[in-house]
């Protein structure tokens, strides 16, 4: 006896296609995630212990420029344009939270370590996870 599999015209295709996408998108959420709360860590240790701010001070700091690089790659996640100004919006925060983690480690008597490094890696994962999110899901 012999199976026949039908072939999958392309509306099924690109069903398939989209619950890849769906099921992706999870994941890449939750890495998108961890990349945001390295990005704080990373940034309240550097003001913290290499500029001497207050430890309280520099978390809240931390938090509100964390949440900055995440809603602008939500704004991007939410328009329908491929190439909009939440996308530009999104890459140009990712470069002034990267330039304000390098100022903040370099300037004065503060010191570039390992931590900076994986700070610039963290703030840049976000945007790159959201056009990787972006091109799997281009209905969200």
């Amino acid at each position: 006896m012999t199976d026949v599999v039908p072939k999958a015209d392309g509306a099924e295709a690109s069903k398939a296609a989209s619950d890849l996408g769906d099921v992706a998108a999870v994941p890449l959420a939750v890495a998108g995630a961890v990349c945001a709360v390295l990005y704080l860590a990373t940034m309240t240790y550097t003001l913290a212990a290499g500029r001497d701010f207050d430890p309280m001070g520099s978390f809240f700091l931390s938090a509100l420029l964390t949440l900055l690089a995440l809603l602008t790659s939500v704004a991007y996640l939410i328009t329908d344009q491929a190439e909009s100004p939440a996308r530009i919006a999104q890459w140009a925060t990712a470069g002034f939270l990267a330039a304000l983690l390098l100022a903040a480690a370099t300037v004065g008597e503060s010191n570039f370590g390992l931590s900076t490094v994986l700070g610039f890696g963290a703030v840049v994962a976000i945007p790159a996870i959201t056009e990787v999110v972006k091109v799997m899901n281009p209905d969200l």
